[in-house]
C-alpha cells in the first residue's frame, strides 16, 4: 500500500479541502475521530506513524510540524490551516517542556484517555451493564464518587511520585511514568502504594512548591492509570450495585415490590476491565463541554 510523505500529503489536503490532524499514535486515532465527528467537523485524523521516516510518538508529532513550519515559511503561508498535531499533556507544564510550534495543541489533561473519565461515560456504562438507565440519578454519582475517594486519593500521591521523579531526575521515585506498577494499587497487592505513602510528607512539600492539589489529578496522572484505575472501580462497584439498592441509590420497582432477586441494579451479563474500557472510549461518551477547547482550536487553526 502507498505511503504519501509528508509534503505530499500537505498538498493533497490543501487540493482535497481536507485538513489533516496528526496524532501520536494508532490507540488516538479513534478517539479523534470520535471528537470531530461528533462536532461535525470535516477533518482527517493521522496516526504521525503512517508517515515515511517518523515513528509514532509526540516527538515525531512535533518533528513533522517543524518541518511543515519550514516548508510554510519557505513556500506557501496558504497550507497553514490544512494540518495540525495534536499531542498529550504528559505533565508538560510542571516540567516546563512545552513546545512552542505552528498548529501545535497540547492537551491539558495528561492524555486523551482522561478525556474518557467523565459523568456521561460512568451513567452510559451503568446503563450498559444494568437494566437501572430509567432509575440512574445524582444519588448514584454522589454514591460513587464518595467510594472513590481513597483510590484517588492513592492514584494522586503514585502519579506526584512520578512527577517528582521526572522533575527531579536524582530523586529516586517508587513510581515512573514508564512503569505500570500503578495498576496494584487498588488490589490486596499494595507494596507498592505502602512505599508511596511513607513518602506522603515528602510529596505534599513538592506539590505545593509546583502549585498542586489533588484537583490537578487529571493532569499528572498518567492516562492509562487513571483508566485502569477507574474501570478497575467501576467494575467492582457495578457487581456490587443491587446491595446498594433503596439505601445510597435509588431503589428499584423489584425491590421496592419484593422482588429483590430481580433488583434492576444488578449487572447483566459478563463484564471484565476491557469491555469497560471499549464502553468508555464510545462516541457517546465524549463529554463536549470538557473537550471543548480542542474543538475549539481546530476551528480556531484549519479550514474547516
Amino acid at each position: 500500500m502507498m505511503r504519501y510523505d509528508l509534503n505530499e500529503i500537505i498538498l493533497a489536503t490543501k487540493m482535497g479541502g481536507l485538513p489533516v490532524i496528526l496524532v501520536e499514535g494508532s490507540y488516538d486515532v479513534k478517539f479523534y475521530e470520535n471528537l470531530v465527528k461528533l462536532n461535525g467537523l470535516n477533518v482527517d485524523i493521522l496516526a504521525v506513524e503512517n508517515i515515511p521516516e517518523y515513528s509514532e510518538g509526540c516527538k515525531a508529532v512535533c518533528k513533522a510540524l517543524q518541518e511543515f513550519e519550514r516548508i510554510i515559511n519557505e513556500s506557501d503561508e496558504s497550507l497553514e490551516p490544512y494540518l495540525m498535531g495534536i499531542i498529550d499533556g504528559d505533565a508538560r507544564k510542571y516540567t516546563n517542556e512545552i513546545p512552542q510550534i505552528t498548529n501545535l495543541l497540547i492537551l491539558r489533561c495528561y492524555s486523551f484517555e482522561t478525556h474518557l473519565i467523565t459523568q456521561q461515560g460512568l451513567k452510559n456504562v451503568v446503563s450498559t451493564t444494568t437494566s437501572a438507565a430509567k432509575i440512574i440519578d445524582d444519588k448514584l454519582f454522589g454514591a460513587l464518587n464518595s467510594r472513590f475517594v481513597q483510590l484517588r486519593r492513592m492514584l494522586y500521591y503514585c502519579s506526584l511520585d512520578a512527577l517528582k521523579h521526572k522533575c527531579e531526575p536524582n530523586y529516586k521515585g517508587v513510581m515512573t511514568y514508564s512503569d505500570d506498577f500503578v495498576k496494584s494499587i487498588g488490589t490486596p497487592q499494595k507494596s507498592i502504594w505502602e512505599k508511596v505513602e511513607k513518602r506522603i510528607n515528602l510529596l505534599d512539600e513538592f506539590a505545593e512548591d509546583k502549585n498542586i492539589s489533588i484537583d490537578n489529578l487529571r493532569e499528572i496522572a498518567k492516562g492509562k492509570w487513571y483508566l485502569h484505575v477507574w474501570g478497575s472501580f467501576l467494575l467492582y462497584e457495578i457487581k456490587n450495585l443491587f446491595k446498594l439498592c433503596g439505601q445510597e441509590i435509588t431503589e428499584c420497582q423489584f425491590c421496592r415490590a419484593g422482588n429483590k432477586s430481580k433488583c434492576e441494579w444488578k449487572a447483566s451479563g459478563q463484564i471484565n476491565i476491557p469491555i469497560m474500557e471499549s464502553i468508555l472510549k464510545q462516541e457517546k461518551n465524549i463529554d463536549l463541554e470538557e473537550t471543548g477547547y480542542i474543538v475549539e482550536y481546530i476551528k480556531e487553526h484549519l479550514a474547516v
